[in-house]
């Protein structure tokens, strides 16, 4: 574990730390939150419509983000949703593909296919890389758990 590293990240309010939107959370109902654009180190942010529970955070309406700051050579996000779905990413604002930065689970074309419940490589980055931003556009229906990551 690299010394700044990221440390695993909660998405539900049961566990979750270093949220941007605190004071916007409304527990287990949906709620439309406002993505925060400066985040501090390790913080995330949600944007848009979504729902926030226990233990994961679920996406109620279209095109809702998850924006994370991170410190990790690799990205990896438990998640799952509506079969043949898919999600995109962008890292500091640019999108991710399979060729720039993209985790195995990144196809060409920068989408990720929701394939069931399970852990996605979303990043995978040429070093330790650190205070980057990562935003995760979700469909209707997304389920969000748990992010970790890796040097």
């Amino acid at each position: 574990l690299q010394r700044d590293q990221k440390p695993e990240t909660y998405l539900g309010y049961g566990r979750a730390e270093l949220y941007a939107n605190s004071d916007e959370l409304a527990a287990d109902k949906p709620f439309n939150y406002n993505l925060n654009d400066s985040l501090a180190p390790s913080e995330w942010s949600l944007g848009g419509n979504l729902q926030i529970n226990a233990y994961q955070s679920i996406s109620t309406g279209v095109d809702a983000v998850l924006r994370i700051k991170f410190s990790a050579k690799e990205v990896y996000l438990v998640m799952d949703g509506p079969k043949e779905k898919s999600v995109t990413l962008k890292l500091n604002g640019q999108p991710v593909t399979s060729t720039s930065s993209g985790g195995s689970d990144v196809g060409a074309d920068g989408q990720v296919l929701l394939s069931g419940a399970r852990l996605y490589k979303l990043v995978t980055l040429l070093a330790f890389t650190k205070d980057a931003v990562l935003d995760i556009t979700m469909p209707q229906g997304t389920t969000i758990n748990a992010f970790t990551f890796g040097s």
